[in-house]
């Protein structure tokens, strides 16, 4: 999603069947920013992520998450000890099964049988009314696979709008979308339908679209938000919480919310963990069409990426599975060619640029003083990262992130 949430997609899938499809789409996202400081005091009273008193920042206190395909495999019954809502993407853009989101069902069957609040979100693409219709089709067709109706939700069904693909339009062309994709999803029994955005886009290009202040859910990593008409505030994009193998989004909602008000208040946000145990290989996965290159922790994502004809290259070395130093996936519009970095700000003006889409946090890097250096390189377009000091025919572009000694 925006830069702390909401955010992601498979875009090496679709990078894999790029004869299928011209471009990838994949919700934006994750830009790791540091967990506001009051929070941070309030953490320091806490005995653990899955132990902590009830608190309250800013009106906004209680704790839960949106949860994408790029958080891997969730240990849902563990996240339950902490996450007091999730809101679960079910895909992105149009109504086509292969922008479904890879782990929809497993995380929405699975977030629900674990007890958890539950609402959902999509990724928007759409630039027409046309789209927007396709798009509330989706939801539709993800809902019904999954088993779920309106009475199977607790929290509202979000539209992400916040893809740079749709700049230019006017405030009344975003309200039009909204209205029809609203409209599509009230006329099958949705009625609470909601937009997530971050900040910036709310107040100069979604001014036009009128909603309850509960059904508005804002992305601003700062101490704490600047426009407190909202349910939700998307505060940081970098809590640990227990089942989860990385940070994840955190967001922190209204206790007074109608469709929250039979979940209990919880802690502001989980602490920061920067243990440094787990050690997973980075795999490192090139596209034989393309020449583009992929890095992954995610077993399943490499085994998916082979099925779909990519060639798997051999580990990277090995990252922690926590710590406080993402590393980000971001995807080039015009070549179709992955980038990785760790720095926050490169992730921040490769964000401000609509030729690449953030993909989310792809794993964590080992911290700077403490780790190897994996650096990048880049060929007509195409970037690979290599341990190696020099690659012949590659032109060094930088370190893209730190592995374990």
């Amino acid at each position: 999603m925006t830069i702390g949430m909401k955010t992601r997609r498979f875009v090496a899938f679709i990078a894999a069947i790029a004869l299928v499809v011209s471009t990838i789409a994949i919700p934006a996202g994750e830009a790791h920013a540091a967990l506001n400081l009051q929070v941070a005091s309030l953490q320091a009273q806490s005995r653990s992520a899955d132990d902590l008193s009830a608190q309250s920042v800013s009106g906004f206190s209680v704790f839960g998450a949106d949860v994408s395909q790029w958080q891997g495999s969730v240990n849902w019954k563990k996240a339950s000890s902490t996450l007091k809502f999730a809101i679960v993407r079910c895909g992105y853009g149009d109504n086509l099964r292969y922008q479904d989101d890879t782990r929809w069902l497993e995380n929405a069957q699975k977030c629900r049988a674990n007890g958890i609040p539950m609402g959902v979100y999509l990724y928007s693409y759409a630039t027409n009314t046309t789209m927007a219709k396709s798009e509330a089709n989706h939801v539709i067709r993800c809902l019904k696979e999954a088993g779920l109706n309106a009475k199977s939700l607790q929290l509202p069904i979000y539209l992400d709008m916040e893809d740079p693909s749709t700049l230019g339009l006017s405030a009344g062309e975003y309200a039009n979308i909204f209205t029809t994709f609203k409209n599509r999803l009230v006329a099958h029994g949705y009625s609470n339908v909601g937009v997530y955005a971050n900040l910036d886009w709310w107040g100069n290009r979604l001014y036009g679209v009128q909603l309850p202040s509960e059904m508005r859910w804002i992305a601003q990593w700062s101490n704490e938000p600047s426009d407190k008409n909202c349910g939700i505030w998307q505060y940081t994009d970098a809590v640990t919480v227990s089942g989860f193998a990385y940070p994840i989004d955190g967001d922190l909602a209204r206790s007074d919310l109608p469709f929250l008000k039979s979940a209990p208040a919880s802690p502001a946000a989980p602490k920061k963990n920067n243990n440094t145990k787990a050690t997973p290989s980075v795999f490192a996965l090139r596209n034989v069409s393309t020449g583009d290159w992929v890095y992954t922790t995610d077993s399943d994502e490499r085994a998916f990426l082979e099925s779909a004809g990519w060639t798997y290259k051999g580990a990277v070395g090995k990252v922690p599975k926590k710590t406080s130093m993402p590393v980000y996936r971001f995807l080039s519009k015009s070549t179709n060619a992955h980038y990785f970095t760790a720095s926050k700000s490169m992730c921040n003006k490769l964000r401000a640029k609509s030729k690449w889409v953030y993909e989310g946090v792809a794993f964590c890097s080992q911290l700077k003083n403490s780790g190897v250096p994996v650096y990048r390189y880049a060929k007509s377009g195409v970037y690979r990262c290599s341990k190696k000091t020099s690659l012949s025919g590659w032109a060094y572009k930088g370190i893209g992130w730190y592995a374990t000694k």
